[in-house]
């Protein structure tokens, strides 16, 4: 039912889609703004607008335009098409600068949406739950925007702005034209700027982080609101457009955050790659389009997992080649045994040679074109094929949204175990847990995933910090968990853990979760190891591996 009112809702944008220009070479480019990481003080739940199948319960249509007398208790029955994803439970945000009316705010960077939006200096916090006021920093922003004093901004007269998301927030406000640049007040000389739509926030609740004053989108204009209507683009393909000598091709390198550098975000940059360091192998894969010739997500095919265990005795997680594999959903080849040689013998004069026999026939598997181990994969994994497998690029979604199986095997390979949490439709493991090795294989190569990127560490976490608590987790009795933290040990050498003593650990949300009914999700777990291209001349992504650095 939700595909075919989304796709009625996207076909008559075709029409607005900027012309597709010719490809340039992938270079070094001079426009390259550093990001910022910053955790998110709440967890929430993944909440964009390709997630929302994860919704307990159905949305409702948007009924635009909003207008001034919009009464905020009316959201829930009138909210906007753009389910814009920021944060998941103990996630990341990346970040970085721009100029409105040439001063400068801190934006986060999703590449899963397609609006820039910004909050007032008029910007009024109101209670999710009552929608009563409350005082201003209570929502989180970071420098307000103010409309008044900017001689460049230019209200759009009866179009209004406004998002909801899964966990409670909404935001509601109108939408107008500004003058933005890139990288705060200049950058690579004078800067990127540009005439943008933006919506300018107004009223709402939100979880804010303290820095960022609101998000740019980068995905599609598709998706933007009120697209069609006005007929403006997102902020990547307006810079495209106001300066064709710029090629259509932005890039990601994020960074993952260490205790030594917190905060350390990553590169994002216009026109084609920053100078960092990466494997050298590019590998090219078209964005699937929603309908003919329209483009939203940056959806990719995904042709599978490549797994393997930790370093570990074989009591302590599956081996690689157990039945788990043989009997997944999905088709698998195990890692190649050594080849077998018969003994010798002399061969008997006196005895006549027998025929060969007759070969048997070849299992026609209609997935064998795909099982074609990828030249890079670890020696001892296992492949495990998964066709018509489609995930969305999204640096807005800090996890990973696998297939169901796939990520209950690959939680059931951290030594301990990971244990899946039903109150919060989450994997959880202590984060000492030793991970397994975890490849995405996208066109004939694995893009490996680095073990500190496979635990998304919240506060209280080894390294981070916690995910604190006391009970059983999943209700099966593998493991126990207080709040005052401790290690653990196994219990009678079944896979069983359990706490013991007072120490640091803590446990750690799974980078790895169930799709369920959802769409599949390449979130920052996976960006912080590649280096992304957005080439949208030709409207494909570029991945080279970039695990270490």
């Amino acid at each position: 039912m939700f595909i075919l009112i989304y796709l009625a809702f996207l076909s008559p944008l075709a029409s607005c889609m900027p012309n597709r220009r010719a490809p340039s070479q992938i270079a070094v480019t001079n426009y390259v703004l550093p990001l910022i990481a910053a955790h998110h003080p709440i967890p929430i739940t993944p909440s964009s607008q390709h997630l929302h199948k994860r919704r307990p319960q159905p949305l409702k249509t948007a009924i635009f335009p909003f207008n001034s007398s919009t009464n905020p208790s009316d959201i829930n029955e009138a909210i906007s098409h753009i389910q814009q994803d920021v944060l998941t439970l103990g996630g990341r945000v990346y970040m970085t600068n721009v100029s409105l009316a040439n001063k400068e705010y801190t934006l986060v960077i999703d590449t899963g949406s397609s609006d820039t939006w910004i909050a007032s200096t008029e910007f009024v916090c109101l209670s999710k739950y009552s929608q009563t006021a409350l005082p201003q920093g209570e929502c989180g922003f970071g420098t307000l925007y103010d409309r008044v004093d900017s001689k460049t901004y230019e209200g759009i007269g009866g179009r209004a702005f406004g998002v909801r998301y899964t966990d409670g927030e909404f935001l509601v406000g109108e939408l107008g034209r500004e003058r933005l640049g890139f990288g705060g007040v200049g950058v690579g000389g004078e800067g990127l700027k540009v005439g943008q739509t933006i919506g300018v926030v107004e009223r709402g609740w939100w979880g804010g982080d303290g820095i960022s004053s609101g998000l740019m989108g980068l995905a599609y204009p598709t998706l933007a609101s009120n697209s069609e209507e006005l007929n403006y683009t997102s902020i990547v393909f307006s810079l495209f457009e106001n300066d064709p000598s710029i090629p259509p091709i932005f890039s990601l390198a994020l960074n993952r955050p260490t205790i030594q550098h917190p905060i350390a975000g990553g590169l994002l940059a216009i026109g084609g790659i920053p100078d960092v360091k990466h494997d050298g192998v590019f590998i090219s894969v078209p964005i699937q389009q929603v309908v003919e010739d329209t483009y939203a997500f940056y959806s990719i095919e995904v042709e599978g997992f490549d797994i393997a265990a930790p370093d570990t005795s074989p009591s302590s997680s599956p081996s690689q080649g157990d039945s788990t594999a043989a009997s997944s959903p999905s088709p698998s080849i195990s890692p190649p045994s050594p080849p077998t040689h018969p003994p010798t013998t002399k061969p008997d004069p006196h005895k006549k040679a027998k025929a060969p026999p007759a070969p048997k026939p070849k299992n026609k598997n209609p997935h064998a074109r795909q099982i074609t181990r990828p030249p890079n994969s670890s020696p001892n994994s296992t492949i495990i094929f998964s066709p018509n497998l489609t995930m969305v690029i999204d640096s807005g979604c800090t996890l990973l949204y696998i297939p169901d199986d796939i990520a209950d095997r690959i939680a059931a390979l951290f030594v301990p175990r990971a244990v899946f949490a039903a109150n919060t439709n989450t994997y959880l493991v202590p984060c000492f847990a030793k991970p397994p090795r975890v490849g995405i294989v996208i066109k004939g190569r694995s893009f490996y995933i680095h073990g500190d990127d496979l635990m998304n560490k919240a506060p209280g976490a080894v390294g981070g910090g916690g995910v604190g608590g006391e009970g059983e987790v999943g209700g099966d009795g593998d493991w126990d968990w207080d709040e005052d933290g401790g290690d653990y040990e196994e219990e009678g050498g079944d896979g069983k853990w359990k706490r013991r003593g007072l120490g640091e650990g803590r446990l750690c949300t799974l980078a790895v979760q169930r799709q369920g009914a959802g769409d599949a999700v390449l979130g920052d777990s996976f960006l912080k190891n590649v280096l992304a291209v957005f080439d949208l001349g030709e409207n494909v992504m570029r991945f080279a591996g970039r695990e270490e650095y």
